[in-house]
């Protein structure tokens, strides 16, 4: 569990940063909304990228795009495409691989990978505006108890 770990602390790390407390946030929540793309692999680079030309705290936005990891991407990304082939009305046998090319590929792709988007969107969406007003929340109870300690 040493994943769940470094996030705790990149977070601990995110909610002591000097700075405007909503612009923190938002890195987190822009950050968070990127962790539930179905780019997987693209999640700390997409994150730098959207910091950097918004000029948004990287740590905070990179530890939100390590909220979904390899121990929770499966979950998130099933009941995302669940929510997104419901929301279409699609009903998606499952795939046969035993024909399995490029075309065929391209067809599972279209069928499982609309719905996916969609509903990553969506949940992506939620999971970003809940973590915003609960990291601006954080940071400000933080700094408050730092205050009167001092």
């Amino acid at each position: 569990m040493a994943g769940f770990q470094k996030l705790k602390d990149y977070i601990k790390k995110t909610m002591e940063q000097e700075g405007d407390e909503r612009r923190i946030a938002f890195g987190f929540a822009l950050g968070v909304f990127i962790s539930f793309t179905p780019f997987f692999s693209l999640h700390t680079i997409l994150a730098l990228v959207f910091a950097f030309l918004l000029r948004l705290n990287k740590i905070a936005t990179v530890a939100g795009a390590w909220v979904n990891n390899p121990y929770t991407v499966p979950f998130i990304y099933y009941l995302s495409y669940k929510l997104g082939a419901y929301l279409m009305g699609w009903r998606v046998p499952p795939p046969d691989f035993h024909n399995f090319s490029f075309k065929v590929f391209t067809h599972y792709l279209k069928f499982y990978g609309v719905p996916l988007l969609l509903g990553t969107s969506i949940a992506g969406a939620v999971a970003s505006l809940v973590s915003f007003y609960v990291m601006l929340y954080s940071i400000r109870a933080l700094r408050r108890r730092k205050r009167r300690k001092e």
